[in-house]
């Protein structure tokens, strides 16, 4: 039976602080407050970003880490549905958070299957700064492995 959905900053507030890592998931709610999508469960907590299923089963992924345009975009991306910023003053702070709407990718992919994804990024020009399979997952409406955490690869050579 499927959780029941809430408001995002209503989940961001309930994960429990020891569970966020650097995360201030407090100061998250607060600025997803008003977020027209609702969501269902914590998926994760990562270095880069708090990830949460949304009713419509896609994933949210909110943080402070800006999102570069080109990602979701590259070939073997995940795609990005959904990007955006949330602005907060908060007393005397700003701040800008970033959130990110993919599509679910199934995480169970086999070590050979992963170690092929990452000599297919090398042969394009990237390099695995955080080569953890968890970062890989079979993308079925793509019918394709692809790169979940858009900042776990770096582009090789000159700009």
């Amino acid at each position: 039976m499927p959780e029941q959905a809430v408001a995002v900053s209503e989940l961001l507030r309930s994960i429990d602080k020891a569970d966020a890592g650097d995360h201030n998931v407090d100061t998250y709610a607060r600025a997803m407050k008003g977020f027209v999508r609702k969501a269902t469960s914590v998926l994760a907590i990562g270095g880069d970003t708090v990830s949460l299923i949304l009713e419509d089963g896609n994933i949210l992924k909110v943080g402070t880490r800006t999102l570069e345009p080109e990602m979701g975009n590259r070939a073997f991306d995940l795609p990005i549905l959904q990007r955006g910023t949330r602005k907060l003053k908060y007393f005397s702070h700003n701040y800008v958070f970033h959130y990110f709407i993919q599509p679910r990718a199934e995480n169970y992919i086999t070590d050979a299957q992963f170690a092929g994804f990452v000599k297919d990024i090398a042969r394009q020009g990237y390099w695995f700064t955080d080569p953890g399979k968890r970062n890989a997952g079979y993308y079925r409406s793509g019918n394709r492995i692809a790169l979940i955490d858009p900042w776990a690869v770096v582009k090789l050579g000159p700009s």
